[in-house]
């Protein structure tokens, strides 16, 4: 007996990768599927949650992701399986007390895996109800910036940028120096009012000179407002941090140029071709203009 299930087993196992690999997904889908449900093995499921998922009879596969939490009740994978799954069928209510319980069941992860909350429900098109559900979700944390910090994302991409700004605002109170939440702050801030952004990241920098990405932030709002010496001021600090960084060299040897320091322009564009900055000709072109302006028609 037991070796008739053995035998009949791996005939199905095996009948249903050889139908996968002939792309015949039917037969794969029910040799697995039947399998899955007759031995209850963890693996199986696996697997065949696999082929249904990858056939796209997503309901299929969630009905057998729900068995295999039965039979595995402590497998952080089923549950993450089914998890994934619920996103997919578009099953926010039935999402929250999912994720829940694997945001409680790893406190090691809690930070990371409240980072990751918006990047797990982007595929959903109704923002406002992804924003309900992260509230739901990270309410319970609010001792931890980033909880926070998924709060303001997900209010955010449902176009409530007040409320984006008060959690923001709350990360930063509980972490003044985390520089995410400055920088989402900044972009928050620049769509109503650039001057706010700008003193806000002007502050943040000055606090932590080494926060290279706010400042870089900060030399390039300054140049939307064509505050020009003020922003050449922050890429002279950043080209001393990142010689080689084209997205640095690139806005200095325009400001240079604006400000009719030509040498210093020409240096920094010639420096951009040793680079791997995407548009070398529109460096050509800056540099036979110069040869152009300085009298040298054959150079340019």
């Amino acid at each position: 007996e037991s070796e008739d299930i053995l035998g009949r087993t791996v005939y199905q196992a095996l009948l249903g990768e050889f139908a996968l690999r002939r792309g015949d997904l039917d037969l794969a889908v029910s040799a697995w599927g039947d399998l899955a449900i007759r031995s209850r093995d963890p693996n199986a499921l696996a697997r065949a949650i696999e082929v249904l998922t990858f056939a796209r009879k997503l309901d299929a596969a969630l009905e057998l992701a729900e068995l295999w939490v039965q039979v595995e009740p402590d497998s952080v994978r089923a549950r993450q399986t089914r998890s994934a799954l619920m996103m997919q069928t578009n099953r926010l209510d039935e999402l929250a007390p999912q994720i829940s319980a694997l945001l409680a069941q790893d406190v090691a992860a809690l930070p990371a895996n409240l980072m990751h909350l918006n990047r797990l429900l982007v595929r959903h098109a109704d923002k406002k109800a992804v924003q309900n559900l992260v509230d739901r979700l990270a309410s319970p944390y609010d001792s931890l910036p980033e909880a926070h910090f998924a709060m303001a994302q997900a209010a955010s991409n449902a176009g409530d940028d007040v409320r984006a700004l008060i959690e923001v605002e709350k990360s930063l109170l509980l972490r003044p120096d985390w520089e995410p939440a400055a920088l989402l702050r900044a972009q928050l801030q620049t769509r109503q009012n650039v001057a706010s952004a700008i003193d806000g990241l002007k502050d943040f920098v000055s606090r932590l000179p080494a926060a290279r990405d706010a400042r870089l932030a900060l030399a390039r709002l300054l140049i939307t407002e064509k505050r020009y010496t003020e922003s050449r001021v922050h890429f002279d600090v950043l080209i001393k941090d990142v010689p080689n960084n084209p997205d640095v060299i690139y806005p200095l040897a325009m400001l240079a140029l604006q400000q009719g320091d030509a040498v210093a322009g020409r240096q920094y564009l010639e420096k951009l071709l040793n680079t791997d900055f995407a548009d070398k000709s529109a460096i050509h072109f800056f540099l036979g203009q110069l040869d152009e302006e300085q009298g040298k028609p054959a150079a340019a």
